[in-house]
């Protein structure tokens, strides 16, 4: 997973986009370790994940012709609450709410049954990007420095 600065980093921009973005979406994959790394090796190949130029999309064949092709895409969190949603811990206590002008969202870090929990808040243009941001900020609590 990435380090608090580049997840808190991360919520900023989503804050700051007006609409679902797939290169965010992508981001957000690479930072919470679900871009697919591993290859396959048989003999004689190598079957490793490519990406074709401007797709959001991973590729690998299972055989050397090329048949029976593997894909990888990540998933829309800045287009879908369902999606965002796996970005909340599932003890976690979440809240969105709108005004006329953005939507907000608030997400405890923490196990949401201890005394002890922190709120992270967004602010956002729609409430998928809200909860996407305000989710990262609370994975990144959970990557501070214990002291």
């Amino acid at each position: 997973m990435a380090d608090r600065e580049a997840l808190v980093a991360l919520a900023e921009r989503v804050e700051r986009v007006t609409g679902p973005d797939r290169e965010l979406d992508w981001l957000i994959a690479e930072a919470v370790g679900e871009v697919p790394v591993h290859s396959i090796r048989t003999i004689g190949f190598d079957y490793d994940w490519y990406r074709k130029p401007d797709e959001w999309t991973l590729w690998r064949a299972k055989d050397s012709e090329g048949r029976s092709v593997e894909t990888w895409t990540p998933k829309k969190r800045t287009a879908s609450l369902d999606a965002a949603m796996t970005l909340v811990d599932e003890n976690a206590f979440w809240r969105l709410g709108n005004d006329p002008a953005d939507f907000k969202a608030t997400v405890t870090s923490g196990d949401g049954r201890a005394v002890d929990f922190d709120f992270h808040h967004a602010v956002a243009a729609t409430p998928a990007l809200a909860l996407t941001a305000a989710s990262l900020r609370a994975l990144a609590s959970k990557e501070a420095p214990h002291g």
